[in-house]
């Protein structure tokens, strides 16, 4: 059973949004409009319209006039959102409202059991994941939320704008003869179209309440975000979903994570990218889904001509997930970032991803992070990247990458007027990598932000990397967070020693031996590590706006006054 902390935190959410709804009401609505009407149907009484008619301003009538409707039970609800569509023109606002109860009782009786209490049998109610989740305590990553947001989409820029922002804008120059939404022409008022993001986590959405929201998306087209991350959906619901969203005409975003939905709810979600036209972003994220399931979902990007952004990671799609991406992308489909890391892909499903790449200009963004690609992929890539002009940025963070696939990505980098993000962190690349690698971005002119955390690079590596920058004008940020530089020269034991034993060295202390090599004494060392010193800072003096980011190594450990800062430089290392 969920915490009474649980419950509380819902509470609070309800309430905030409730809130957020009656800023929204006083904003767009006016009663003159609907206050006869609704006296009429008996939604209030005379004497109630009468003292509403008295209040001096139009803020004044609409707190009084939310007061009593929402005090009163659904008849009058429905009475106040019926005047709206018919008498006041607001049938966006009456949708708007209509949602947003039934999303509270969802959340506040059929699942939380605010007003009559969670007993045995509404436990009994639920699905097995949850029955088996009953007795865990609440944790971080457990705890149920549930998120609503009120905001405006505009049409004509395709972006989503918050409530504040258009009421400021309606204040403006052109807005000023506008009192209320009703008096804004039909092309201001087409515009901007109010709407909700919902987002519901770790609740038990597998019986009623997945039914209850596959209903309000089939009728209504206000939703314009909806993420159930983790809420127990299986086949059976993502059917369900599914048909909703061959009738829904309004949701952009939908955000499915961490639910089994398995091959045939990819098959479910295919058919719904055959008839939906506005579906842009699409998260099938741990949904466990295989190659075949993911055959099948992509076979709905054939048709969809609006879903730009889809990620499918963390699932086992394997080789034969990519064959079918492979088509699609050749055939230039309207994806414009797509995200598979940790998915079991080998070098055989990579290949076939990066030469669909020779005949796809939309992409701009690939993440084949976590999957073991190798060098024979990355030399495919490699040409690749000599003629493609739309990719943006691209992930191969530990990808089984060594320093033999970096001369041809080197090649690349030299003619590549495309990339502008480049991500080879967890690979071990060493020192001849990042040395081959240095050679491509001395010429290159539009990379802005290379990774490489992790990567086993020590001074060696560095200084390359370096030189190269002095001609590189166009990098912002290097990251080489977690190597090698900075650490104690090194050379091969005497003779004869094996690895990790302890030698003496020149009459000092006996000293470690790491990897067949022997560390030298400290008054050895200063010269090698304040000529790299001295060209680090030169290159920050001739580069203020370079920022390189080494955390984890050892240049604070031996370099004198720790390391040059520059005003740009960060702090922290993000991965």
């Amino acid at each position: 059973m969920k915490s009474n902390s649980s419950k509380i935190i819902m509470r609070g959410k309800v309430y905030d949004m409730i809130l957020q709804t009656r800023g929204y009401l006083l904003q767009e609505l006016d009663p003159e409009d609907i206050l006869k009407h609704l006296s009429e149907q008996g939604a209030i009484s005379e004497r109630t319209e009468v003292e509403i008619r008295k209040c001096r301003s139009k803020d004044a009538m609409c707190e009084i006039l939310l007061d009593v409707v929402m005090s009163k039970g659904h008849k009058e609800f429905t009475i106040f959102c019926d005047c709206l569509r018919q008498v006041g023109g607001l049938g966006h606002l009456a949708d708007l409202l209509e949602v947003l109860d039934t999303l509270i009782e969802t959340v506040t009786e059929t699942h939380h059991g605010f007003r009559r209490g969670i007993t045995p049998s509404y436990i009994e109610s639920k699905c097995h994941l949850c029955v088996a989740e009953a007795d865990e305590e609440d944790s971080g990553s457990n705890t149920p939320n549930f998120d609503i947001d009120i905001s405006y989409y505009d049409n004509e820029g395709q972006t989503m704008r918050s409530v504040k922002e258009i009421a400021k804008l309606k204040q403006q120059e052109r807005y000023k003869l506008a009192s209320t939404v009703k008096s804004l022409s039909v092309e201001q008022l087409n515009r901007f179209i109010p709407v909700i993001s919902v987002s519901f986590y770790n609740q038990c959405l597998n019986n009623e309440g997945l039914t209850t929201l596959a209903d309000l998306l089939s009728k209504y087209n206000c939703i314009r975000e909806l993420s159930i991350v983790k809420n127990h959906i299986g086949e059976d619901g993502m059917d369900q979903l599914g048909k909703a969203l061959q009738k829904n005409h309004g949701l952009t975003k939908l955000d499915i994570r961490l639910n089994t939905i398995g091959d045939e709810g990819a098959t479910s979600l295919q058919k719904a990218l055959n008839e939906n036209r506005t579906l842009k972003i699409l998260n099938v994220t741990s949904t466990g889904l295989s190659g075949l399931g993911c055959n099948k979902l992509v076979q709905g990007l054939h048709k969809s001509t609006c879903l730009s952004e889809l990620d499918v990671g963390f699932n086992d799609l394997r080789n034969e997930g990519c064959k079918t991406f492979a088509v699609v992308l050749a055939n230039n489909c309207s994806l414009r970032n797509l995200r598979m890391r940790d998915n079991n892909i080998g070098k055989d499903g990579a290949i076939l991803i990066f030469q669909s790449l020779r005949k796809n200009s939309r992409l701009t963004a690939l993440d084949m992070s976590s999957n073991k690609l190798g060098d024979e992929s990355v030399k495919c890539l490699s040409e690749v990247l000599l003629v493609n002009r739309g990719l943006r940025e691209l992930n191969l963070e530990n990808c089984a990458i060594s320093s033999g696939g970096c001369p041809v990505l080197s090649r690349a980098l030299k003619t590549n007027t495309a990339l502008r993000i480049l991500d080879l962190s967890m690979n071990q690349l060493c020192d001849s990598g990042a040395t081959a690698l240095s050679d491509g971005l001395k010429y290159n002119k539009t990379l802005t932000t290379l990774s490489m955390n992790m990567c086993s690079i020590g001074n060696i590596g560095f200084i390359p990397l370096l030189d190269s920058l002095m001609f590189n004008i166009t990098l912002v940020t290097l990251k080489l967070c977690y190597n090698h530089i900075g650490e104690i020269p090194l050379q091969p034991p005497p003779a004869g020693k094996q690895r990790h034993r302890h030698v003496p060295v020149m009459g000092t202390q006996d000293i470690h031996v790491r990897s067949n090599e022997l560390r030298l004494p400290p008054d050895r060392l200063d010269k090698p590590l304040l000529n790299l010193q001295e060209k680090y800072a030169e290159l920050l003096s001739c580069n203020p706006e370079l920022k390189i980011l080494l955390w984890g190594n050892k240049l604070e450990d031996h370099w004198k006054g720790g390391i040059p800062e520059t005003p740009k430089s960060i702090a922290s290392c993000n991965f």
